[in-house]
């Protein structure tokens, strides 16, 4: 696994049929995360990557956004084009700490 890779900053797996997003918490530096064209169909086991600033979801099976992002407060880049959201639940943790910095 990646579970070694505890200096890796990008990692790039778009298009390679992945279902699940598992066994990233031990990439506490990791900062760019490339997962679209999968086949993912919930956001989870990210929450060990603190420092994640940008997140690529698009064109994956994804249809409900809940709180499973709460804890990756740096991130910057949400992208989640051509999934089948139907219901998006934003974090008030978050909302509020990308406000303070909107000022």
């Amino acid at each position: 696994g990646l579970s070694g890779c505890t200096q890796l900053q990008r990692l790039y797996l778009y298009a390679n049929a992945i279902k699940v997003i598992e066994n990233l918490n031990g990439l506490k530096r990791l900062e760019h995360l490339w997962l679209n064209e999968n086949m993912i169909n919930k956001i989870e086991g990210l929450s060990g990557a603190k420092r994640l600033k940008e997140l690529n979801l698009a064109s994956n099976q994804i249809r409900f956004i809940g709180t499973s992002l709460a804890e990756n407060t740096e991130l910057e880049v949400l992208n989640l084009a051509d999934n089948k959201i139907s219901s998006f639940q934003v974090s008030i943790a978050f909302y509020s700490k990308k406000q303070s910095h909107s000022k």
